[in-house]
């Protein structure tokens, strides 16, 4: 189970002081997917994914409980049989 995002986006670390861009710039700055290394969620829904045969995901729906699902799909999909 996830209690949200496994992943966070953000921009790059240049665009971290906002007095030094434009807002419109942000609309093609690169963006930076990170996650929480003390959680551990991705390598904890592989494992968990290992003798599985199948993945049912019960989510919000809407844009963000897409992403969730997307986002533990990638993680979990490479370890099932």
């Amino acid at each position: 189970a996830t209690q949200g995002h496994v992943y966070s986006f953000d921009f790059g670390e240049e665009y971290n002081d906002w007095t030094k861009h434009e807002p419109g710039e942000l609309f093609a700055a690169p963006i930076v997917r990170t996650f929480e290394g003390s959680s551990r969620l991705p390598e904890h829904l592989a494992a968990e994914a290992q003798g599985c045969h199948a993945l049912v995901l019960w989510l919000d729906c809407d844009r963000e409980g897409e992403n969730i699902c997307f986002e533990v799909m990638q993680n979990v999909l490479p370890a099932l049989e």
